[in-house]
C-alpha cells in the first residue's frame, strides 16, 4: 500500500504539472487570437482615419477670403463625403 501511495504522488504532480502547463498554453493562445484582432481593428482604424484625411486634404478649397462663411462650403462637403 505505501509502495502505491509513494508512486502514486509523483505520478499525480506530473499530471498536474501538465495540465497546468496545458492551461498555460491555452490562455496564451487565447491572449494572441486577441491580440491579434485589437491589431487589426486598430490597423482598420487608422486606415479609415487616413482616408478622412486624404479626402478632406483632397477636396479642401480656400476660396476667396473675403467670401461669407467660407467654411461652411468645405464643411458640407465633408459631411456628404462621411456615411
Amino acid at each position: 500500500m505505501a509502495a502505491a501511495a509513494g508512486g502514486g504522488i509523483p505520478l499525480s504532480a506530473i499530471i498536474a504539472v501538465h495540465f497546468s502547463n496545458a492551461k498555460i498554453e491555452e490562455k496564451r493562445h487565447q491572449l494572441i487570437v486577441e491580440a491579434m484582432t485589437f491589431t487589426a481593428e486598430l490597423e482598420q482604424y487608422l486606415q479609415s482615419r487616413e482616408m478622412i484625411a486624404k479626402t478632406v486634404g483632397a477636396i479642401f478649397d480656400s476660396g476667396e477670403l473675403s467670401q461669407p462663411h467660407l467654411f461652411r462650403l468645405i464643411g458640407t462637403k465633408v459631411l456628404a463625403l462621411s456615411p
